[in-house]
């Protein structure tokens, strides 16, 4: 835009209330919050949104549908339930498993290239599974991305790492530790079945941890150590000394969030204590070095049901099963979901996104979709479905500004 020009629109503009600030949580650090999208992709949302096929800017690979916990509240176990699925034999096969299967689905993704866009970032999960049960597809999965320079990230519970996990970690960008409590009790009450043996697994979560980010340290890696909290009614009264412990161990930043589902959420009680715990996390704890980030406030209940008509993020964000085909998300990579794309270990991966399966399935969507939404991409579509009526009403020029007045607000 030539610059004479812009000074009547900014004058406009202050005659108007921004249409997009009820999508957006200014609340959320820019790391964690969707309007970041805009902030590091602005130029690939415009052309997507304007009806173009291009990468995706990040993909969820699911390296196993197996785990080693039983956590009582495990999101997959929750949708299998909702599509009345047995919880003993419905799962996807493990087959990424196999490390050099695992090879061809990421060389499909670092080789998908177009118009100078790329897949930028790739995350590890699992909906069913634990990524690190993978363990050499993991180590080799991460060599083969760093070595193109894409962004890696795993989502784990940190039980099983050990010193060849812990050498591929130091390379990559950041895990988000699954903790979820502060004592051995009520973590393996939680995520063991009460078993004893969780006490000692606890235990080794804690020593992981802490010998990761002392390597890191050591190391000069840029690894991002972070930890999730999910609350629930047996385990908020640990928020503090959660929080307490993972500043001692070195992790950079503490989320809280709660039950998705809907089905174990607090008390108005419990709301009203847990806000106490987390005000006393930001007034003792947080300083440069630990940040707490409350994704879902406790004194609010979480906005998990999906409340959009149209997928708008599975134009830019894709995910591979434990099959290792492709899935419109994260939340369908397993069995009884929205059908997958195609199979990547078969054909190329730009040869599935761009077909004609993945732009069927995809204008179809949310059909088929668990009611429970990850809360992200439930934020993010509502706000690109505000962005693109606003491009329709208002123009790119005024819905820019409108962007850039909502990014200038966002804190680090």
């Amino acid at each position: 835009m030539i610059c004479r020009n812009r000074y009547p629109i900014i004058l406009f503009m202050k005659e108007l209330t921004n249409p997009l600030i009820q999508h957006v949580r200014l609340d959320i650090p820019r790391r964690f919050n969707e309007l970041t999208l805009f902030g590091q992709h602005r130029d690939r949302l415009t052309r997507v949104l304007g009806g173009e096929t291009l990468p995706p800017y990040e993909i969820i690979v699911h390296p196993s549908s197996r785990c080693n916990l039983q956590c009582a509240w495990c999101i997959g176990e929750e949708i299998l339930d909702e599509r009345d699925l047995s919880k003993a034999s419905d799962r996807l096969p493990s087959t990424l498993e196999d490390p050099d299967k695992m090879a061809r689905v990421i060389d499909g993704i670092v080789n998908y290239e177009k118009d100078g866009f790329r897949v930028e970032n790739v995350s590890f999960s699992g909906i069913t599974g634990e990524p690190f049960m993978a363990k050499q597809s993991f180590v080799k999965a991460v060599k083969i991305l760093t070595k193109h320079g894409v962004r890696v990230g795993v989502f784990s519970n940190s039980t099983l790492i050990d010193p060849d996990i812990q050498n591929a970690l130091l390379k990559i960008s950041y895990i988000n530790v699954s903790l979820d409590a502060a004592t051995p009790v009520t973590w393996a009450n939680m995520k063991y079945r009460g078993k004893s043996a969780g006490h000692e697994l606890f235990d080794r979560v804690i020593q992981n941890v802490g010998n990761l980010t002392r390597a890191r340290d050591k190391s000069g890696s840029d690894l991002q150590v972070n930890a999730s909290f999910v609350l629930y009614p047996d385990n908020y009264p640990e928020i503090y000394e959660a929080a307490r412990l993972c500043k001692g161990m070195g992790v950079n930043t503490l989320r809280i969030k709660q039950d998705i589902s809907g089905i174990s959420l607090l008390s108005p009680g419990q709301r009203e204590e847990a806000v106490k715990l987390c005000a006393r996390v930001q007034s003792d704890l947080v300083d440069d070095r630990f940040r707490f980030v409350e994704i879902h406030p406790p004194d609010t209940a979480p906005k998990s049901q999906r409340s959009f008509n149209q997928c708008l993020i599975t134009n830019l964000w894709g995910a591979v099963g434990s099959d290792g085909k492709v899935y419109a998300c994260n939340y369908n990579a397993c069995v009884g979901g929205v059908p997958p794309y195609g199979n990547a270990i078969e054909q190329s991966f730009q040869e599935i996104w761009e077909g004609e399966t993945r732009r069927r399935i995809q204008q179809q969507l949310p059909m088929g979709c668990p009611q429970e939404c990850d809360p992200f991409k439930g934020r993010a579509n509502r706000l690109l479905s505000a962005v693109q009526e606003s491009y329709q009403t208002n123009g790119p020029e005024i819905t820019d500004l409108y962007i850039d007045e909502l990014l200038r607000q966002l804190h680090d």
